[in-house]
């Protein structure tokens, strides 16, 4: 079936939604996760600035023949829709997407970060280690977890809430990007790699012309002091600076 961006019901009349940009992306995000086309009802004219700008989000598609793995579907306690879905980019990155169908109310979602993925419905993490979120969507730093813990978020009727999972290492790293729903897995070409002779946090990314692009990353007890770029403007900032955690645009 189409999928309207703009919440249409049927016979073309918009759907009075509470929150619709929350069910706006959550109809994105969740058709990019388990899903390999978007089908959309709208035409381009119709869609503002600002819903074009979500669209863009999941584009380009991942060329990889890997989807995301609803983690929750064979658990007792499992519901009609799977909520967490695990996408390993690497065993130390996972793209997790926690989702709340009910239109109505909002809802907690949980899952552990460390156990099995069929058996207890978890993230596979390390329990040894620890590890950074970040919120796509809400642009937020969620927090730092010890693999021991169970992620619990509460979500807004209706969202899909993109996260970006990163082991915690002892030197500053790459959390995030805000150009995709993937957070770097599609336009960091470069993973950005730590030069501790340097002292330099160096990749390479493809950035959109006139879209003021976003890397964040965790400072891990040091000060970011300047960034240099081989073409455009740079400048340095923070998410959240009580929790180390900075910004390059």
């Amino acid at each position: 079936d189409s999928k309207s961006m703009l919440l249409r019901k049927h016979g073309g009349k918009v759907e009075k939604v509470s929150d619709p940009v929350t069910r706006r992306r959550a109809i994105l995000t969740m058709m990019y996760v388990t899903s390999g086309r978007v089908l959309l009802a709208d035409s381009f004219e119709d869609c503002k600035k600002d819903v074009l700008g979500e669209l863009s989000r999941i584009y380009p598609m991942h060329e990889q023949r890997r989807t995301a793995c609803p983690v929750d579907m064979f658990l007792p306690s499992a519901k009609a829709c799977p909520r967490v879905y695990r996408y390993a980019v690497t065993p130390d990155w996972l793209q997790v997407t926690l989702f709340n169908p009910q239109l109505d109310r909002d809802a907690v979602v949980s899952a552990p970060l460390a156990g099995d993925t069929v058996i207890d419905g978890a993230l596979g993490l390390d329990s040894d280690s620890e590890y950074y979120l970040y919120d796509f969507w809400n642009d937020v730093f969620t927090g730092k977890f010890k693999g021991t813990d169970t992620l619990k978020q509460n979500l807004r009727s209706g969202e899909a809430r993109m996260l970006s999972v990163h082991k915690a290492q002892a030197v500053p790293q790459f959390i995030s990007t805000n150009r995709h729903v993937m957070q770097g897995y599609v336009d960091l070409v470069t993973k950005p790699k730590w030069t501790g002779k340097d002292k330099r946090l160096s990749g390479i990314s493809k950035v959109i012309k006139q879209d003021p692009y976003e890397l964040v990353f965790a400072c891990n007890n040091r000060t970011p002091k300047d960034a240099k770029v081989s073409s455009g403007q740079a400048s340095l900032g923070w998410k959240d600076k009580p929790k180390g955690i900075a910004v390059l645009t």
